[in-house]
């Protein structure tokens, strides 16, 4: 058996926390976790259901009989927040319950590339809050005292300090939902990849993207966006109705329904082709 500490923050009055994936996956074949409340209360949990793709898991307390209900952290929005905003880090780093530290929002869309946690299409909040070891799974909380993130990771090394990342409660709350009601996540197929670039980032024919822009990279053969006429090259300008400059602007507009038409505006060779996708399952899926 393995042992692990992270954070986490309480979701539904009924006993459900929610917290990093990684902090609990060493428990997922049925072992129980203890999980301490912040004033001292333990009780013994179980995983209820994780997904490894974003990070998140949700855990269930076992609560004994005619237990009074337990507070309830209150939910933000992440993209209303801003760089430069003061947020809070709450959790247990090393251990040490109960930890509070103080920071400002960075940046609003660092790309998992950019913070080596492979090549998907996630953005994170970048914060300069001190997130250690024990951190992973709490909130980072507003001053209005929402949850607009789920404290995730640090870059590391010597002459680093002050770079932190959480999952933005925009793309983590819908995700936590579907745990909740399916145990799963049904994330629709389109078969792209795509990339948002605010550096020098270059497409695998070698050229550099444009900045601040969604570019295709890859269309998968028979997927739906071939189907729909998607290419490789093709700048997103509008998914499902908004406008497009960050992999976030899809990612969210997705959803999570399968079946889906989804109009996309795409630019290719200075014109705008308006296309419309069908999202179906996963390939291999058989739910």
């Amino acid at each position: 058996s393995g042992m692990a500490s992270g954070s986490g923050f309480i979701i539904d009055a009924s006993g459900l926390v929610a917290t990093n994936a990684h902090v609990v996956s060493h428990a997922t074949s049925g072992s129980k976790l203890v999980v301490t409340l912040n004033d001292g209360r333990k009780y013994t949990g179980r995983v209820y259901a994780l997904d490894a793709q974003l990070d998140v898991a949700v855990v269930k307390l076992d609560l004994p009989p005619g237990e009074p209900p337990l507070p309830v952290a209150r939910i933000g929005q992440s993209g209303e927040a801003r760089p430069g905003e003061w947020v809070v880090a709450l959790g247990s780093p090393l251990r040490l319950q109960n930890t509070v530290t103080a920071g400002i929002i960075s940046s609003m869309a660092r790309s998992a590339s950019e913070i080596g946690l492979g090549q998907q299409s996630y953005e994170y909040l970048q914060t300069d809050a001190s997130i250690n070891q024990g951190n992973s799974g709490g909130p980072l909380v507003n001053l209005a005292g929402e949850v607009i993130g789920i404290n995730t990771a640090k870059l590391g090394g010597e002459h680093v300090s002050g770079i932190s990342f959480a999952i933005p409660m925009d793309t983590a709350w819908p995700v936590i939902q579907q745990l909740i009601q399916y145990k799963s996540v049904r994330r629709p197929y389109l078969g792209i990849k795509f990339h948002s670039s605010s550096t020098s980032a270059r497409h695998p024919s070698g050229r550099l993207l444009p900045e601040h822009e969604v570019t295709v990279l890859e269309v998968q053969p028979g997927s739906p966006a071939e189907v729909a006429g998607l290419r490789s090259g093709d700048v997103i300008v509008e998914f499902d109705k908004r406008s497009v400059k960050k992999n976030r602007d899809v990612v969210e507009r997705l959803g999570y329904e399968y079946g889906r038409a989804i109009e996309v505006k795409v630019r290719r060779g200075g014109e705008i082709r308006a296309l419309k996708i069908v999202s179906s399952k996963p390939p291999g899926d058989a739910r």
